[in-house]
């Protein structure tokens, strides 16, 4: 969300008349000679330069540029900077100082005061800046930072909040596909699917619609993957070879409470969980609780020397079948806490919190 804030906030006002293709006048105050550079998105949401014009005394003009797709989002280009605003068919008039370019002025039409709005109702922009701020200086104060992060999380909730409302409120014009586009981060992949429906059933032909709807076919196999090892899901079975060669089946461990550690020998962070681990198989591993390590590892040699060298506890696999796809693993380590009847119970915790959670669940189940 915080990239939207970014680039949105800097987007100017603009407007357009109606009309069958989108002209444009400028007037730039500090700037008497020179060229400027009109950009379009294209149906990849690329910029494509479509059009130029020479400046002479300050003045330039372009004459049906190019026929828009309803409203567009477009770019003037004069030097090396930029001016970003919505734009539609017919005549727009932009005036202002090139050292000021953000507050050029250009004449109006409805999306862009929408637009406007959206931009200047962002809730807690002044909050959030300081919060981020200090976080960047709060040092070794752990307890501090994750004071701070807890008060972001609060505000970006609140703000996320308020551009889901936009998005709707523009459910029938280009703008609110366009915010959604920067914000699919933000979104999970079954919310952007019903807000992509929206803009389908009212300009459905508009292309950011269209790119928008394939973004989401995209990623639809990989939100169904996501959705088999959510928590509360029976974990995906697979089998791998431990570091002997034998085969080893994530079902034959039901019954144990499960530690499933994804990691890798050329990964600093998980070498340093690794002494995590360590201490999880000393204290726990004889308490009902299994250590299963899936290394992603390609060289094998280098993954048995690690095990040896942090001396790793449990069975410890080397992942030479895609597990770490099927689990969804976009980043290491990353461990999943699967219960004594194959559910996943908990995911992505490493360090302390991983040495907690398996505490309180040995403590749940009253294996001790």
């Amino acid at each position: 969300m915080r990239r939207l804030l970014a680039g949105i906030a800097s987007l100017g006002v603009l407007g357009g008349c109606t009309g069958n293709s989108l002209s444009i006048e400028g007037t730039i105050e500090d700037m008497p000679e020179g060229v400027v550079y009109l950009s379009v998105l294209d149906t990849g949401l690329c910029q494509s330069i479509v059009d130029s014009a020479v400046i002479h005394g300050g003045k330039f003009e372009m004459s049906n540029s190019v026929t828009l797709d309803g409203a567009e989002y477009v770019t003037l280009t004069i030097g090396n900077q930029h001016k970003h605003f919505f734009a539609e068919n017919g005549t727009v008039t932009v005036t202002g100082s090139l050292s000021k370019i953000e507050n050029m002025k250009v004449s109006g039409s409805e999306i862009n005061e929408r637009l406007t709005s959206f931009v200047a109702n962002i809730p807690n922009k002044e909050k959030m800046a300081e919060l981020q701020a200090s976080l960047k200086i709060v040092g070794q104060d752990d307890d501090r930072r994750e004071e701070l992060k807890q008060d972001m999380s609060v505000l970006a909730a609140e703000q996320l909040d308020y551009i889901k409302k936009s998005i709707i409120e523009n459910g029938d014009n280009p703008l609110g596909p366009f915010i959604l586009l920067n914000n699919l981060s933000q979104f999970g992949f079954g919310e952007s699917d019903t807000l992509c429906t929206i803009f389908e059933k009212k300009i459905a032909s508009h292309k950011y619609v269209q790119f928008l709807r394939k973004v989401l076919e995209s990623r639809r196999a990989q939100n169904n993957a996501q959705h088999l090892v959510e928590i509360g899901q029976i974990a995906p079975d697979f089998t791998l070879s431990d570091i002997n060669g034998k085969p080893v089946q994530l079902s034959d461990l039901r019954g144990k409470i499960v530690i499933l550690d994804f990691w890798a020998s050329w990964c600093k962070p998980c070498r340093a969980n690794n002494k995590t681990v360590v201490e999880l198989g000393k204290k726990f591993g004889k308490l009902g609780c299994e250590i299963l390590g899936v290394s992603v590892d390609e060289d094998e040699a280098e993954w048995k020397k690690a095990v040896e060298d942090d001396k790793l506890p449990g069975i410890q696999l080397r992942d030479d079948r895609g597990v770490a796809d099927t689990y969804c693993v976009r980043y290491i380590p990353f461990t999943y806490i699967i219960d004594a009847n194959g559910v996943i119970v908990q995911k992505d915790l490493v360090g302390d919190k991983l040495f907690k959670e398996i505490e309180t669940r040995l403590q749940e189940t009253r294996i001790e």
